[in-house]
C-alpha cells in the first residue's frame, strides 16, 4: 500500500523512483525478480517468487522498515493511517515485517544466500545505499539531507538522531527501508557493490550512481545519456589537475563509467568531524590543512579556471603522511577568482551539522578569512557561489527536490511548535493562572529582554497585563512586536494604553484587570530566570497554608557585572516590616508571588489611590507583611534587577534624590494610615514609623556625606539622627557626638545592623545566645573576641559535644527569644545547618554577621535603655 500524499505524487513523476536499483549491476545471464512493497510477506508468497526463478536467479525485494526511525517519531503508518502503529508489529502472514523476521522467512522459502542493503532515506528516495559490508559512520548527519514526509503527526525531524542510532549499533534496526538480494543458490557470489551514492534528483547531465565495490574499485556511472559528457569532463579535469601538480585520484573511463581506486581513508570532512567529537580538533592543524587546500586551488587556477570542488568533503586524508588526495572533480568556472573555491571550502564549517554545533566554528571561519584576505568580498563571494552552484548542479531547479525538502522541513518545524503549544495548553489547564502586571514608560531599549524572559518561563498559564503609561519612545512598538509570540506561547495578553500618570497609577490600572489565581508585579527593565514563576507558583499550588512566596535576586550593574543578593525582608520564615523599613528596600515588590485571595484580603488595590508618582512598592509590600500571611522564602536568585537604568527609584541627581527620600517617607506614612488599627495597632505603627524615620535620616545623611561640599549638611543631619536615637530609644545618659568621635558612618552602620537583625526586640526579651559549632577552628578564633561583650554566648553547642560545658545541639528547644551564633565558615557545613534551622523560631547569625555584631559592641558601648539594659 502506498501513501496517498503530495510527496509520493512527486516521487512518481521524478527520476528518483529508479534510484533504488539504478546502481545495481544486473548481469545478462542471470534472471531477476524485482518486488517493491509486496502486499504479502508470507513464506508461501516468498516461495512463489523462488519458483519463478532459475537455479541461479535472484530476488530483489525492497520494502519500508516498520520499525524505521520515522515511526518512532510519530509518522502515520501507511497501513493503518495511525501514528506509532507500526511499532506494534503485525500478526499473521500479512503486512511488513522486521529484517530479522524476513531473513528467517526467506531462508524457509529457500533463499539461503542473502545480502542486505539499507537505502537512505528510504526506498522511494534512495540517495545512499549502505550494506553490512559498508555501514555509515556516526557523521552521516553532516552530509545527509534527510527527506522528511510532510505529515502532521510527525513529532520531530528524525534525522537529528542518526548519530546516536549509529553509535548505539541500531542503524540496521531503525533505518528507513530495506533492499534484500536473495539468491536461490547460496554458492553464487553476492552483488559486488558494498555502497552506492545516487544523485538522480539532479539535472539530467548530473545524474550519477557512484558505487564502492568489494574488488577495490569505485565506479561512477551516468544515469542519463547526457551524463556521458560529464564523465569525460571529469576525466579531463583529473588529468589537467594532475599536470598542475594537484594531488588528485587517477581515474579511467570504462564504458559508461569512470573507475578509480577504492581508498579506505576518511574524507578530510569526516576526519574533522571525528576530532570534534573526541574534543581533539586543533586550529593549527586545521589551518595547515586549509593552507594545503588553498595551495591546490591556486595551482589548479593556472589557466584561469576555478575548481570549486577542491573542498574538504571531496578529498581523502591520509593521517600518516598528512596528505590530501582530491577526488570527483566535476566542476570548474572559467575566468573566476580561485578565492571563490576557497570561500566554498571554508563554508564546510557551515554546511555540516557537526560544525554548526561546534562552538568555535564561526570564530575559526573569521580568523581564516582574515588570514586569506577574504573579509572584504566575503558576502559577495558567498552569494555568487550559492547562485552558480545551484545553476550548475540543479539546472536552475528543473527538479526542485531541494526546495521540496526545505518545505517539508519547515512543516516539521511548524508542527513541532504546534505540538509544544498543544502540550503547554494541556499543562496550563492543570496550573493556576498567574496574572503578571508590568508598567511600561519609555523602556524601548530594555523591555524586549524582559518579554523574552517571560516567553521562556516554565509556567504555562500566565496572564500578562502590560500598561503603557504614555510612552513617547518606541516602547509600544516593541510590545506590539511581541504580542503574537506571547499569544502563540499560550499566554493571555492584555495591553492597556493610557496617558502618563506615573508608575503607581499604571500598576493600579493593571491590578484592576487581573483574573488569575496568583498575582505578580515586575519591572519592564529587568529580567527573569526561567523558573521564576514556576518555583513560587508550584509551591503555592501544593501548600494551601501559604499566602505568598518571595525569592532572592541578582543585582546587574551597568557594566554587566552581577552580584547575588539575599532578600533582606524576611526573618525566621516571616516577612518583617522592621526589616523592610530599616533597610529601605523599596524595590521589594518584584520578587513576590501572591495569592489573589490574600491580595484582596490585604485591600491593596484601594490603597493605591493618591500615592502619586513616587513609587508603588510600599503600597504592595507593607500590607503583605502587616496582615501576617504565611510566606515561603526561596534562597534562589530568580530575578535579575538592573541597576543604573533611569527611573524614579534610581535617581542620580542629589537634589532630586533628597526630594525623593522625603516623598518616599510620606508614602510610607500614607500606607500605614490606610492600614486598619485591627491589623497594626497605633503603638506598633508608631514604633514602625520610628524605624522609617530613622532610615529617612540615614538616607539623607549618606547622600549629603558623599557630596564634596556636604560636610555641614551631613553634620546637621547627624545631629538630628543622634537626637532621634536618644529620644526614641529612651537612652540614658544620652549618647553624645564626642563619644561617637570621627567614626560617624560606622556608628550608623552598626545601628542599621541592629535593626536588620531584630537585635533590640530580641534583647528586650532577655533570650539566650547560643554558640553553635563551639569545638571547631572558627569558634576557637571567635570565642575570645566575644568574651566580655554583649555577644558572649551563654550556651555552647557542637555535634561532637556532650560534656565539658559543650552540649549536643537541641534544635527543638529553641524559642523566638534565642539567638544562635553559627561559627563554622565552610559553605557545605553552613548549608547543612541552614537545613536544620529552616523552621526554628530563633534568630540565626552567621559568621559575617557575628563580625558585624562585634563592631556594634564597640560603637554602642555606652548605649542603655532607661528600664532595660541593652548593654552591660
Amino acid at each position: 500500500m502506498k501513501p496517498n500524499n503530495k510527496l509520493y505524487e512527486f516521487y512518481q513523476a521524478s527520476p528518483m523512483k529508479e534510484g533504488i536499483l539504478c546502481w545495481y549491476p544486473f548481469e545478462k545471464d542471470i534472471d531477476y525478480k524485482i518486488v517493491i512493497d509486496p502486499e504479502d510477506f508470507s513464506v508461501e508468497a516468498l516461495r512463489g517468487y523462488k519458483n519463478e526463478l532459475s537455479p541461479h536467479g535472484r530476488l530483489l525485494l525492497a520494502y519500508e522498515n516498520p520499525f524505521a526511525l520515522r515511526y518512532w517519531s510519530g509518522q502515520k503508518s501507511p497501513e493503518t493511517g495511525l501514528p506509532y502503529s507500526s511499532l506494534l508489529g503485525r500478526e499473521g502472514q500479512s503486512g511488513r515485517v522486521s529484517k530479522a523476521e524476513l531473513q528467517i522467512r526467506l531462508q524457509a522459502a529457500g533463499f539461503e544466500g542473502q545480502k542486505w542493503y539499507y537505502p537512505l532515506t528510504d526506498h522511494w528516495f534512495a540517495r545512499e545505499i549502505y550494506s553490512d559490508a559498508y555501514l555509515p559512520n556516526e557523521f552521516l548527519n553532516q552530509r545527509l539531507v534527510s527527506y522528511i514526509l510532510n505529515d502532521d503527526n510527525l513529532q520531530f525531524d528524525e534525522s537529528l538522531l542518526y548519530r546516536e542510532v549509529i553509535r548505539g549499533g541500531a542503524f540496521e534496526f531503525m533505518c528507513g527501508a530495506y533492499l534484500a538480494e536473495a539468491r536461490v543458490c547460496v554458492a553464487d557470489a553476492p552483488c559486488p557493490v558494498d555502497y552506492a551514492a545516487v544523485t538522480a534528483y539532479r539535472s539530467s547531465a548530473k545524474r550519477f550512481a557512484t558505487t564502492v565495490r568489494n574488488d577495490g574499485t569505485v565506479r561512477k556511472m551516468a544515469l542519463h545519456p547526457d551524463g556521458q559528457k560529464s564523465l569525460l569532463q571529469i576525466l579531463q579535469n583529473h588529468e589537467e589537475l594532475a599536470n598542475f601538480g594537484v594531488d588528485v585520484l587517477p581515474v579511467k573511463l570504462e564504458g559508461n563509467a569512470l573507475v578509480m581506486e577504492r581508498l579506505n581513508q576518511p574524507t578530510l570532512w569526516d576526519y574533522w568531524a571525528k576530532k570534534v567529537a573526541l574534543g581533539t580538533i586543533d586550529f593549527e592543524e586545521v589551518t595547515q590543512q586549509f593552507d594545503n587546500i588553498r595551495s591546490s586551488i591556486y595551482k589548479a587556477s593556472a589557466k584561469g579556471n576555478c575548481y570549486w570542488e577542491l573542498v574538504p568533503a571531496n578529498c581523502f586524508y591520509n593521517e600518516q603522511n598528512k596528505k590530501l588526495n582530491f577526488f570527483d572533480q566535476e566542476y570548474y568556472w572559467e575566468n573566476h577568482s580561485p578565492d571563490l573555491a576557497l570561500v566554498r571550502a571554508l563554508l564546510s564549517f557551515r554546511y555540516s551539522r557537526v560544525f554548526r554545533e561546534f562552538e568555535h566554528s564561526e570564530k575559526w571561519i573569521a580568523e581564516l578569512k582574515n588570514r586569506y584576505n577574504l573579509t572584504e568580498k566575503w558576502d559577495e563571494y558567498i552569494k555568487l557561489t550559492e547562485d552558480v552552484i545551484f545553476h550548475d548542479v540543479f539546472a536552475d531547479g528543473d527538479l526542485p527536490l531541494k526546495k521540496e525538502t526545505e518545505k517539508a522541513a519547515q512543516a516539521i518545524r511548524k508542527n513541532e511548535e504546534l505540538q509544544i503549544a498543544k502540550r503547554r495548553k494541556e499543562a496550563a489547564l492543570l496550573q493556576g493562572k498567574v496574572s503578571m502586571v508590568m508598567a511600561c514608560y519609555n523602556k524601548e531599549e530594555y523591555i524586549g529582554v524582559m518579554l523574552e524572559s517571560i516567553l521562556n518561563q516554565e509556567w504555562d498559564n500566565i496572564e500578562l497585563i502590560l500598561v503603557n503609561d504614555g510612552s513617547t519612545d518606541g516602547t509600544r512598538q516593541v510590545i506590539s512586536s511581541f504580542e503574537e509570540r506571547l499569544a502563540a506561547r499560550g499566554y493571555k495578553v492584555v495591553i492597556i494604553d493610557q496617558v502618563n500618570k506615573g508608575a503607581c497609577a499604571a500598576v493600579r490600572e493593571g491590578l484592576k484587570r487581573i483574573t488569575g489565581k496568583y498575582i505578580n508585579i515586575v519591572d519592564a527593565d529587568d529580567e527573569l530566570d526561567s523558573k521564576y514563576i514556576s518555583t513560587m507558583a508550584k509551591w503555592l499550588e501544593e501548600h494551601d497554608e501559604y499566602e505568598y512566596c518571595s525569592c532572592d535576586y541578582y543585582y546587574r550593574s551597568a557594566d554587566g557585572s552581577i552580584k547575588f543578593n539575599r532578600h533582606p525582608m524576611y526573618m525566621n520564615g516571616e516577612y518583617s516590616l522592621e526589616l523592610f523599613l530599616a533597610k529601605n528596600t523599596n524595590r521589594a515588590c518584584w520578587n513576590f508571588l501572591v495569592r489573589t485571595s490574600y491580595f484582596n484580603k490585604c485591600n491593596i488595590i484601594n490603597n493605591y489611590e493618591g500615592l502619586g508618582h513616587c513609587t508603588y512598592e510600599p503600597g504592595f509590600s507593607i500590607p503583605l507583611a502587616a496582615y501576617k500571611g504565611k510566606m515561603k522564602a526561596f534562597d534562589e536568585p530568580l530575578y535579575i534587577y538592573n541597576i543604573g537604568i533611569d527611573g524614579m527609584s534610581r535617581e542620580s541627581d542629589e537634589v532630586r534624590f533628597l526630594k525623593y527620600v522625603d516623598e518616599y517617607f510620606a508614602l510610607i506614612v500614607s500606607v500605614f494610615d490606610a492600614l486598619p488599627n485591627t491589623v497594626v495597632d497605633i503603638y506598633q505603627k508608631q514604633f514602625l514609623l520610628g524605624i522609617a524615620s530613622f532610615q529617612r535620616l540615614v538616607s539623607l545623611y549618606g547622600v549629603c556625606r558623599a557630596k564634596p561640599d556636604g560636610k555641614r549638611s551631613s553634620n546637621l543631619i547627624f545631629d538630628e539622627l543622634l537626637s532621634f536615637i536618644n529620644n526614641w530609644l529612651g537612652i540614658c545618659p544620652k549618647i553624645t557626638i564626642e563619644q561617637i568621635g570621627e567614626d560617624e558612618y560606622s556608628f550608623i552602620e552598626a545601628l542599621v545592623f541592629a535593626f536588620v537583625k531584630g537585635l533590640i526586640p530580641q534583647c528586650r526579651k532577655q533570650g539566650r545566645i547560643i554558640g553553635y559549632g563551639a569545638l571547631g577552628k572558627s569558634a576557637a578564633k571567635m570565642l575570645p573576641k566575644l568574651k566580655g561583650t554583649l555577644w558572649e554566648p551563654s550556651v555552647l553547642w557542637d555535634k561532637d559535644g556532650g560534656g565539658g560545658g559543650v552540649a549536643l545541639p537541641n534544635i527543638a528547644e529553641l524559642t523566638e527569644n534565642d539567638i544562635v551564633f553559627v561559627f563554622p565558615a565552610a559553605q557545605e557545613v553552613v548549608d547543612e545547618i541552614k537545613c536544620l534551622m529552616e523552621k526554628c523560631p530563633a534568630a540565626i547569625w552567621y559568621r559575617y554577621e557575628i563580625d558585624e555584631g562585634l563592631k556594634l559592641s564597640k560603637q554602642l558601648k555606652v548605649l542603655k535603655y532607661s528600664n532595660n539594659n541593652l548593654l552591660e
